[in-house]
């Protein structure tokens, strides 16, 4: 093989591989920006999750049944669960 068409094999060779690697970081930034929407979507579930146990605790019914859950809770330590 001539030094010419040695040169050429290599820079095709080059080309493909940097072809693929340009895939390969297409590929990565959209599963990136993926994980970065569900990740959105998760906190504003949680958000969403605290604000609806931040109304539990402070809603009327709960509090009138602090007295229950706090029997509750003692019997559960004298009976052993």
């Amino acid at each position: 093989m001539s030094d010419e068409t040695h040169q050429d094999e290599e820079i095709r060779k080059l080309r493909s591989a940097l072809r693929e690697s340009q895939r390969q970081v297409t590929e990565l930034g959209q599963k990136v920006e993926q994980l970065e929407k569900d990740l959105r979507i998760s906190r504003r579930k949680l958000a969403g999750a605290w604000e609806q146990l931040e109304a539990l605790r402070h809603s009327s019914s709960w509090q009138i049944t602090a007295p229950v859950r706090g029997v509750k809770t003692v019997l559960r330590r004298v009976i052993g669960q």
